[in-house]
C-alpha cells in the first residue's frame, strides 16, 4: 500500500507507540484522524485530532461521525497495562482492561465501520504476551490474547478487508515502565525497542501486500514479519 494521500484513524496517539506511528505516518503523506482522552494541543497539518474515550460508545459514535472522508486505515492503537497474577489482581484492573483493549477496540470499528472503504485495511495492537501467556501480566495478556482473537474474527466475518495485528515486545514507553522494578528495568532495556523503531515496523507492515503480522520473538528477542 502507498500510504500517501491515505486517510487513517488511529487511537491512542498523544504518546508512545500511536505518537510515533502517527508522526511518521504523517511523514508519508498520510492523512491522519485520531482518537485519544488526551488530543494534540498544538497544531499539526493533516492531523486532525478528536477527544475521545474509546470505552463509551456515544463518544465514539460521535467523533465518527464527524469524520468526512472515507477511511483507508484503521489503527486500534490504544491500550492500557496493569501488572498482576490472575487472581491477585484487583476487580478494578480486570474491568479497566477488558474495557479499554477488548470493548474499545470493538467499539472503533463497529461506529467507525461505515466509513471504511471497500478494500480498508485494519490494524489490531496485541502484545507479545498474547502469544506465550504470562503469569504477570496475567489479565493484561488475557486482554491482549482477546484482540488478536478479535482480529481473526474480523478477518473471517469482513473478508473485503486487510486485517493485520502487530505484537510488539518491550517498547520504552511510560507503560512499560509501570509497576517495574528498576532491576527488572534495567534486564528489559536489553531487548527494547523505541516507539518510532515499532512505527516504522507498522509502516512496513502497512506498506506489505503479502505480510499480516509483525510478532516479537521471545526466544530469539527479534521481530517477524508473517
Amino acid at each position: 500500500m502507498n500510504l500517501s494521500g491515505k486517510h487513517v484513524l488511529i487511537t491512542g496517539t498523544s504518546s508512545g507507540i500511536g505518537k510515533a506511528i502517527t508522526l511518521l505516518l504523517l511523514r508519508k503523506g498520510a492523512l491522519v484522524s485520531a482518537m485519544d482522552r488526551r488530543t494534540m494541543k498544538e497544531k499539526v497539518e493533516n492531523w486532525t485530532s478528536y477527544d475521545v474515550d474509546i470505552t463509551n460508545g456515544k463518544e465514539v459514535a460521535a467523533a465518527c461521525a464527524q469524520i468526512q472522508q472515507p477511511i483507508d486505515v484503521l489503527i486500534n492503537n490504544a491500550g492500557v497495562m496493569r501488572r498482576g497474577s490472575l487472581l491477585e489482581s484487583s476487580e478494578e484492573d480486570f474491568d479497566l482492561l477488558f474495557t479499554v483493549n477488548v470493548k474499545g477496540s470493538w467499539l472503533v470499528l463497529k461506529h467507525a465501520l461505515p466509513k471504511l472503504t471497500e478494500h480498508a485495511t485494519i490494524v489490531q495492537m496485541s502484545s507479545r504476551h498474547a502469544l506465550s501467556l504470562p503469569k504477570d501480566p496475567a489479565l493484561y495478556g488475557l486482554t491482549k490474547r482477546a484482540t488478536m482473537d478479535f482480529a481473526d474474527l474480523v478477518a473471517k466475518t469482513y473478508p473485503q478487508y486487510s486485517v493485520k495485528v502487530l505484537c510488539p515486545g518491550p517498547v520504552d514507553t511510560p507503560l512499560a515502565r509501570e509497576g517495574v522494578s528498576e532491576e527488572d528495568f534495567r534486564e528489559k532495556q536489553k531487548i527494547m525497542c523505541s516507539p518510532e523503531d515499532i512505527a516504522k515496523r507498522t509502516v512496513e507492515l502497512l506498506e506489505s501486500e503479502t505480510k499480516t503480522r509483525l510478532i516479537f520473538d521471545n526466544k530469539s528477542c527479534t521481530y517477524l514479519f508473517e
